[in-house]
């Protein structure tokens, strides 16, 4: 590895990161300024993430997430939307005036002079984030996440099935808002899971509603330029609860019509449920390019093997929000019900 960045240094890599960082660009560098928990990762970070929880006492990060420069990608790259694949282990997002590059799971370096700071802590809460997880291979989530003292659920679906406007709900209910956008998971005792099982990490306890959503969940939130959607950040105390927290319910959300129609909760095979544990990896185009297909294979099985899989249709009506959450309330504290 490089030398210890200024004011910080990462810790060791396990096995599977013993590929060399590229060296920093020369010059000065700033130092990471917050050190954090989030998505099972100890980030020392120029950015305070909001809703990020500071890292424990004592821990040394495993990520450092500086501003910097970088440069423009070769030509040949491959491409995969709006990432590029420089190397074994180096990605880069880019976008008008940005260029994220993420190395082998440890290092974030984000060139975008010009981006609000707001959606600055976004891209590096939640796009890199889903990078280093890729990396690392441990299957990042495209969904939402609350937890309580039962246990914690995942909200899985297509965009628009309102997976942060439930999980927003499910904390003003109090539960405690785990994430949005994308989840990680711990699995097995070596990634801290509770009981070697499945357990759910921190996120940033942010989510993304459209207006209305936002209404229905409370209201509040901030409009940030660039999206479309108000981010609340959900600072209410909530419940105590201990991370990784154990996953107890996975929730596939749908629709129904007409729009009075009740709620219904089916439980799915582990079989059955696989390809749809797949569709919700986040930034899934690129598993087949990293070759994370049979990793991922195996590891959607093992957590099937734990934790039981359930759709949730129900109608596009606000009013039928309560009868919705029970379910979900039901699923995570009574499972055998279904």
């Amino acid at each position: 590895m490089t030398a210890p960045l200024p004011g910080d240094r990462i810790a060791g890599p396990p096995p599977d990161r013993m590929l060399p960082i590229a060296p920093a660009a020369p010059g000065p560098r700033p130092a990471p300024r917050a050190r954090l928990d989030l998505h099972g990762l100890i980030h020392g970070s120029y950015w305070d993430l909001p809703g990020a929880a500071p890292a424990p006492p004592g821990r040394t990060p495993e990520v450092i997430a500086l501003p910097g420069p970088v440069a423009p990608p070769p030509a040949d790259a491959p491409r995969i939307d709006d990432a590029r694949i420089l190397s074994p282990g180096v990605m880069m997002l880019e976008a008008p005036d940005m260029r994220l590059l993420v190395e082998h799971g440890a290092r974030v370096t984000l060139d975008a002079p010009a981006m609000s700071g707001d959606l600055t802590r976004l891209v590096i809460g939640y796009a890199a984030g889903t990078l280093l997880l890729h990396q690392l291979g441990r299957m990042p989530f495209h969904a939402a996440a609350a937890a309580g003292p039962a246990g914690a659920v995942l909200l899985l679906g297509d965009g628009g099935a309102g997976k942060s406007t439930l999980a927003t709900m499910l904390a003003r209910r109090g539960m405690a808002l785990v994430g949005d956008d994308m989840i990680a998971l711990a699995v097995g005792e070596a990634e801290g899971a509770p009981g070697g099982k499945i357990g759910l990490h921190r996120s940033m306890r942010t989510a993304k509603l459209w207006r209305d959503s936002a209404a229905a969940a409370g209201g509040g939130g901030v409009e940030i330029a660039g999206l479309e959607k108000t981010v609340l950040s959900w600072d209410a105390p909530g419940p105590d609860i201990a991370f990784p927290a154990p996953l107890r319910a996975i929730i596939q959300l749908g629709w129904l019509h007409p729009s009075d129609a009740a709620p219904e909760v089916t439980r799915v095979a582990p079989l059955r449920a696989l390809p749809l544990m797949r569709a919700a990896v986040a930034r899934a185009a690129l598993i087949g390019p990293l070759g994370l297909e049979a990793l991922y294979l195996r590891r959607a099985a093992g957590i099937l093997a734990s934790v039981p899989f359930f759709t949730l249709n129900r109608p596009r009506n606000f009013a039928m929000a309560d009868a919705a959450l029970d379910l979900v309330a039901a699923c995570v504290e009574t499972p055998e019900r279904f």
